[in-house]
C-alpha cells in the first residue's frame, strides 16, 4: 500500500494498482484506489487496505488520507 500526499495523474494510478482504478471511501473519509479487476485477477488479499476500508481488499492500493484527497480534487480543479 502507497500512502500519498500529492496529486498524481490516472495513468500513475492505474500503473500503482496494475489496471483500472476502483475509488474506495472508507467509513472516515480515507481514499483508496484498488485495481477495479483484482478480484477477477486472483489478486491477493490486502489486509492492511481492508482493515483502513472495511471490506475485502485485494492488491496494491494507492491510500489517500482525507485531506490529501481534498487538496488532490482542489488542485486538479485549479488546472482544469
Amino acid at each position: 500500500m502507497v500512502d500519498y500526499h500529492q496529486p498524481i495523474g490516472l495513468t500513475a494510478k492505474q500503473e500503482a494498482v496494475g489496471g483500472y482504478i476502483e475509488m474506495v471511501i472508507a467509513d472516515n473519509g480515507d481514499v483508496l484506489y484498488v485495481n477495479e479487476e483484482g478480484l477477477l485477477m486472483d489478486l491477493p488479499y490486502n489486509p492492511r487496505a481492508s482493515a483502513i476500508a472495511n471490506r475485502h481488499i485485494v492488491g496494491d492500493v494507492l491510500y489517500y488520507d482525507r485531506e490529501s484527497f481534498i487538496k488532490e480534487e482542489e488542485d486538479e480543479e485549479r488546472d482544469i
